[in-house]
């Protein structure tokens, strides 16, 4: 015998390949014996026929009787021990690990969940169905959707726990990296990885690659047909294929004889064996004299018509046969029932009926701001430490943690029917989905809005929407507003340049405009200002562009976004806090909880914090856009909202339109729902899917929830003491200040489009009266602005 070692298993086991990753890198010769799992040659070898096992032939040089050495683990410890250069194992801080023993925790989480959760999951019903031709991508996509989503949280623990660059751990290679590499090297061979693969996923799986060992070893278990040529994947053990679902209580003995003696269980990898029987323990544990083990005592599952839907409702229509809204076939979509072919239409007609009851409800009321929007989801990624420098939220403990998203752009002003191109504001909101409940980021694309006094903002949308006889937008009730609230001069400031007609909504920034308070983990706090400024750079389109693209595109916002996302031009915004502890806010020059103000970057520094990637055009938009609610007070700890006035009308206004507008339940509607579980007192209302069950519906001592410790107890500058009063801020000449400012900054070709955009709306008001109350405030910006816009308008300034 040539070599010292033979490694007997097939090249497309991914746990032999760990072997021989570790035995190439090595320096290790060795000859491979090419087999299946419980083959006649495996079954000599392995006293259940499993894969590998490596047969050595002599130690030091020396020659011994053949030893088999079986299980993976056992086999790295010998090759470790023989040959401990080029080491594979790892030192307290390679990768920023505290102990040495973090990778063999990594290790172990691959083998025992990784095999099931990539191969089982996801890769060998995939691979199964281009070998066979069927079943169609349609239907593997429904079969494995929830194994991709298994997937891709434990990809997210994984990466959770690697280094943030180079291999798992660092600059060189352990045995983590041997061990994950063949299971993605098959997944990165199915159309899933795209979906799956994270940035450093895939610039961890490039850096392998390029190891002179990975180039020495065969790929993974997707070849043209090698499931069925090597007997991988062919045949899944049914206790494992569906693990845990079937029917108890289940004879121990018959479980054990099926699970050891079974043929189709010789494909389970080693190490699985005992977190199977771990599992079955479990099982067992919680069964009532190992009998059900279901939570309920009812054999009825209720979600299960639920899970159906879900499963089915992006399958293609030719896979579907038509039915009733429950669910039973029917044949004909035009049919109703009628007496002879001239009578009426009887009430026997359940197909017309049901359609005409669902045609005249489809609608949900349109938002009463926002109402025309678009919409994408995507993932928020960290890409700093500042973010968990200033807060204790999960979503920034770790750069490179990502957090999946989804978005909704919209104007303001308009209906639903309305040109995305318009003079006013947009809106962006982002729905965080975080370990600790949902973040929900309503953002503007101005960093400052035209009020400051929560209760004027009915007056100013109303002021913008159609007049109530006429029922069209009217200039005169727009600008008599404006021009009886210098508060909002600054807003006017900035709508009526070019950045009032952006073009689409991937080329703006947003700003939360609200001050909030984040709060790091030794409790100490800071006020912040949250702002999430554009990758692609900003462009706006001009007046005249603007009504072109009106007229010729209303849509454009809409169709761009898509667009883009659908040709891989994924749009991003990179995510920066502003911060200020509470002794800089009391020394700040202007109310930290002025809306109508903004913090300079260059008087409060922008911090960078994350990236917003937008990857997902909407399934369905009803769904996930008509339907996507925001609400400034969903919050995980880490953030807090602060007394700033706006903020506290809004903390009840957008949840209270969403109620309104969708119903008491609509953070159950799937787009709005948290990933993690839901534990309140809310329960009840209309359309209430998940319920709570038979939990108690108040606090209980009989059976009470866990209570979580108040994360902090400084109440400093939260604390007020007074009497009620009745109060709206005034305006004063600091409210004119950063109007002037922002004039000052303009360019000469921006000046002239501001003073155009302005004589061309505000000559609209018939009021003479209104026009010169504007112009009197133009003035107070700057004297040459105001003249230049009141000869426009036709008024004389006195």
């Amino acid at each position: 015998m040539s070599a010292p070692f033979t490694l007997v298993g097939t090249p497309f086991s991914t746990f032999t390949r760990t072997i021989a990753l570790g035995l190439q890198h090595k320096g290790l010769k060795y000859n491979q014996t090419p087999t299946t799992p419980h083959s006649d040659i495996a079954q000599q070898h392995h006293p259940f026929g499993f894969l590998p096992t490596l047969v050595i032939h002599e130690i030091d040089g020396k020659k011994v009787n053949d030893i088999l050495l079986r299980e993976s683990h056992a086999i790295v410890r010998f090759i470790d021990r023989i040959a401990p250069e080029p080491s594979l194992q790892i030192s307290a801080g390679d990768g920023g690990v505290p102990i040495e023993e973090k990778m063999w925790e990594l290790v172990s989480l691959i083998a025992f969940l990784g095999f099931p959760t990539v191969e089982f999951g996801v890769v060998k019903p995939r691979v199964k169905a281009l070998d066979d031709g069927t079943p169609s991508d349609a239907e593997v996509r429904v079969q494995i959707k929830e194994g991709v989503e298994k997937l891709r949280n434990y990809l997210k623990v994984v990466e959770s726990l690697m280094g943030p660059e180079g291999f798992a751990f660092g600059a060189k290679p352990s045995w983590a990296d041997f061990f994950l590499y063949p299971l993605l090297a098959d997944l990165r061979m199915v159309p899933e990885w795209e979906e799956v693969a994270s940035p450093r996923i895939i610039a961890w799986i490039e850096a392998v690659d390029e190891l002179p060992a990975a180039k020495a070893t065969k790929a993974g278990t997707l070849s043209a047909g090698s499931h069925q040529q090597f007997g991988i994947g062919a045949r899944i053990h049914p206790v494992l294929q569906e693990p845990f679902t079937t029917e108890w209580p289940i004879s121990i003995a018959a479980l054990s004889s099926s699970f050891l003696f079974n043929s189709s269980l010789a494909e389970v990898p080693d190490m699985l064996l005992s977190s199977f029987f771990a599992l079955l323990l479990a099982k067992l544990a919680l069964a009532d004299d190992y009998g059900s083990t279901s939570k309920s005592k009812y054999d009825f599952d209720m979600y299960q018509g639920t899970q159906v839907q879900a499963q089915t409702q992006d399958l293609p229509a030719k896979d579907l046969t038509f039915t009733l809204t429950g669910g039973q076939s029917f044949f004909n979509p035009y049919v109703s029932d009628r007496l002879g072919t001239t009578g009426p239409i009887l009430l026997s007609s359940v197909n017309l009926i049901q359609q005409l009851a669902h045609f005249v409800r489809e609608r949900v009321p349109e938002r009463q701001v926002h109402a025309k929007g678009a919409g994408a989801s995507g993932y928020f990624e960290v890409t700093t430490e500042n973010g968990a420098k200033l807060s204790m939220a999960k979503l920034f403990d770790k750069v490179g943690k990502r957090t999946p998203v989804s978005a909704r752009f919209s104007t303001i002003a308009g209906n639903a029917g309305s040109p995305d191109a318009v003079r006013d504001l947009r809106g962006l909101g982002f729905k965080l989905r975080t370990e600790d409940g949902i973040l929900d980021w309503p953002f503007l694309n101005h960093p400052v809005f035209w009020l400051r006094d929560p209760a004027k903002f009915p007056h100013f949308i109303h002021s913008q929407k159609r007049h109530p006889a006429k029922h069209v937008g009217d200039h005169n009730d727009f600008w008599d507003y404006l021009s009886s609230n210098n508060e909002s001069i600054h807003q006017v400031m900035r709508t009526f340049t070019d950045l009032g007609t952006p073009y689409g909504y991937r080329h703006m920034n947003g700003w939360a405009g609200n001050t909030f308070r984040a709060v790091a983990a030794d409790g100490s706090w800071s006020y912040i200002k949250i702002s999430a400024y554009t990758d692609q750079g900003i462009r706006n389109n001009t007046q005249e562009e603007a009504i072109k693209m009106s007229g010729e595109n209303p849509d454009f916002g809409i169709t761009d976004l898509w667009d883009a996302i659908e040709r891989g031009d994924y749009p991003s915004w990179t995510i920066y806090f502003q911060s200020m502890t509470p002794a800089e806010a009391e020394k700040f020059k202007y109310n930290i909880f002025d809306l109508t103000k903004e913090w300079l970057p260059e008087d409060v520094p922008l911090q960078e914090i994350g990236r917003i990637v937008l990857n997902q055009n909407p399934r369905n938009y009803h769904q996930e856009v008509e339907q996507i609610s925001f609400d400034p007070a969903e919050m995980p700890a880490g953030l807090e909202p602060t007394e700033d006035p706006t903020l506290q009308a809004r903390l009840f206004i957008y949840a209270d339109a969403a109620r309104a507008r969708i119903g008491v339940n609509y953070k159950q509607l799937p787009i709005n729902c948290p990933l993690n579980p839901v534990a309140s007192f809310g329960r009840d209302g209309a359309m209430s899917f998940f319920n709570q069950g038979s939990r108690p519906v108040f606090a209980s001592t009989q059976d009470p929830l866990k209570l979580v410790s108040r994360p902090y107890n400084d109440d400093n500058h939260t604390v007020w003491v007074g009497g009620a009063v009745k109060y709206v801020s005034q305006p004063s000449e600091i409210d004119f200040d950063q109007a002037r400012g922002f004039w000052s900054r303009l360019s000469p070709r921006d000046q002239e489009h501001f003073i155009s955009n302005v004589i061309g709306h505000l000559g609209q008001a018939t009021n003479p009266a209104i026009r010169l109350k504007q112009c009197q405030l133009f003035v107070h910006v700057n004297a040459t602005l105001g003249e230049r816009i009141a000869q426009g308008v036709n008024v004389t300034l006195n």
